[in-house]
């Protein structure tokens, strides 16, 4: 009787050690895998603020071509006045000139 319930104990250590291992195992796995998830997320926002840094260097750059476009277009707009104005002078002034003759 003794000899089986020696052998019984020894059963019950061996599941229980081998159990013991086993929940080891599966925990060094879960470490493992939230070590891989937090590198992740680190990666996705590190990701993420390089995007928005680069759209809001974009978005400022349209910003800038448009006032630049606005500007341009500012100034042709007053040459095209001061043209029309110096033809009007010339004009004028070829008027006066063709008069006096």
């Amino acid at each position: 009787m003794r000899e089986i319930l020696a052998d019984r104990e020894d059963e019950l250590k061996k599941v229980v050690n081998k159990t013991d291992m086993e929940d080891a195992m599966k925990n060094q796995k879960i470490e493992f895998l939230n070590q891989k998830l937090e590198d992740t997320k680190k990666l996705m926002d590190e990701n993420k603020a390089a995007y928005d840094q680069m759209m809001s260097a974009f978005q400022s750059r349209e910003a800038d071509k448009s006032k630049e476009q606005s500007e341009t277009k500012t100034q042709i707009e007053n040459l095209k006045k001061q043209h029309i104005d110096e033809i009007g002078q010339i004009n004028k002034d070829h008027e006066g000139v063709k008069n006096r003759l």
